[in-house]
């Protein structure tokens, strides 16, 4: 049994050796039908992957769901009125050194709420 295995593969192993455009051309055609495939893959069935944080559709109907939406919402708007505010303050260049860390706070705070964390 393993006689005959090692012989299939002297055999494989000559062919190989004994003709390399062949299986440069068939190693290809095999890359290039795979391309292929996987280009047709991803244009006729797209990922199902989303950016961002969506909410699932079975809890966008949820009152609590929309109303932890419509508090996040007012916070990022107040959020960023307030660092417009400090965008005006600075194109003054009247910043401190406490408002540069305010600013920062506030930055976090906003990334926290736009990533759903």
């Amino acid at each position: 049994m393993q006689e005959n295995i090692i012989k299939k593969y002297g055999v494989l192993k000559e062919r190989i050796i004994s003709q390399p455009r062949k299986v440069f051309f068939y190693a290809m055609a095999v890359l290039i039908l795979s391309l292929i495939f996987s280009i047709l893959q991803y244009c006729f069935f797209p990922p199902k992957v989303t950016l961002g944080s969506a909410i699932p559709s079975l809890y966008t109907k949820s009152d609590k769901v929309k109303q932890n939406q419509e508090a996040k919402e007012k916070s990022m708007e107040k959020i960023v009125g307030e660092l417009s505010a400090f965008k005006a303050k600075g194109s003054q260049q009247s910043l401190s050194k406490t408002d540069s860390i305010r600013i920062e706070y506030l930055y976090n705070q906003y990334e926290k709420l736009k990533n759903g964390l």
